[in-house]
């Protein structure tokens, strides 16, 4: 049986030696990406607010086919978080989490956000090309 005094030992080499790859990790505080929303479906959206990782933002009511007004975050991925009601119904998007995902820091994006299915409050979001 190996002594605990080992294992302690061995854990601290195995943690000392973990090491985040800057390349990868979000400028913090900048706030230099503008987001915008645009509302593809046929309903109009109230209370929509998103979550992007890197900060967040209530973009309020936005009408069928409408975009919104610019809003400035530090950091966020091809998806978000999207949180809204249409009607008195809520529709949430959660993403289960960004890995994998191309982090982006900077420039003027617009989410493209529609109702794919309303029973089920199914939402699709895409970036506009």
């Amino acid at each position: 049986m190996k002594s605990p005094l080992f294992l302690i030992a061995f854990a601290l080499l195995v943690l000392s030696s973990c090491t985040k790859d800057p390349e990868f990790e979000p400028t913090p505080d900048t706030k230099d990406l503008a987001i915008q929303i645009k509302n593809l479906s046929d309903y109009n959206f109230t209370d929509l607010f998103i979550s992007t990782g890197g900060g967040e933002f209530n973009y309020g009511d936005l009408s069928s086919t409408e975009v919104s007004e610019q809003a400035l975050f530090d950091h966020a991925y091809r998806y978000c978080y999207v949180s809204l009601k249409v009607e008195e119904d809520n529709f949430v998007l959660q993403p289960i989490d960004y890995v994998g995902e191309g982090v982006i820091n900077a420039g003027e994006i617009i989410y493209e956000i529609d109702v794919i299915d309303y029973p089920t409050r199914s939402l699709s979001i895409r970036i506009q090309e």
